[in-house]
């Protein structure tokens, strides 16, 4: 995890290392929408039942966040999609849809 998340904007990624799998997503605020995405993961409510699977099958320690690229809030999105594009390799998760 990273220890001190900042609260800029940018293209994220939530891995399983077990299974290498990842959830990627954009956010204005990458610290709040990392809390938050927990904060569902813990209690079971999460939108991607794919994650939120895993998260029950492996446990909170076997994932981890990394900032994929900081971003202008206004670039946040498109930049999603570029890495997005980029990942297409990992079809066991879908892309963020940006719920929060």
């Amino acid at each position: 995890m990273i220890a001190m998340l900042p609260r800029s904007s940018g293209v994220y990624q939530i891995r399983c290392v077990p299974t290498g799998k990842i959830y990627i997503g954009s956010a204005v605020d990458l610290k709040a929408r990392w809390d938050g995405h927990r904060r569902r993961l813990r209690r079971g409510v999460h939108h991607n039942a794919h994650l939120q699977y895993a998260w029950d099958k492996y446990g909170e320690a076997s994932f981890e966040f990394s900032v994929l690229e900081y971003a202008d809030k206004l670039d946040a999105v498109h930049m999603r999609e570029v890495m997005a594009g980029k990942r297409k390799s990992h079809k066991g998760w879908t892309w963020s849809d940006d719920h929060e």
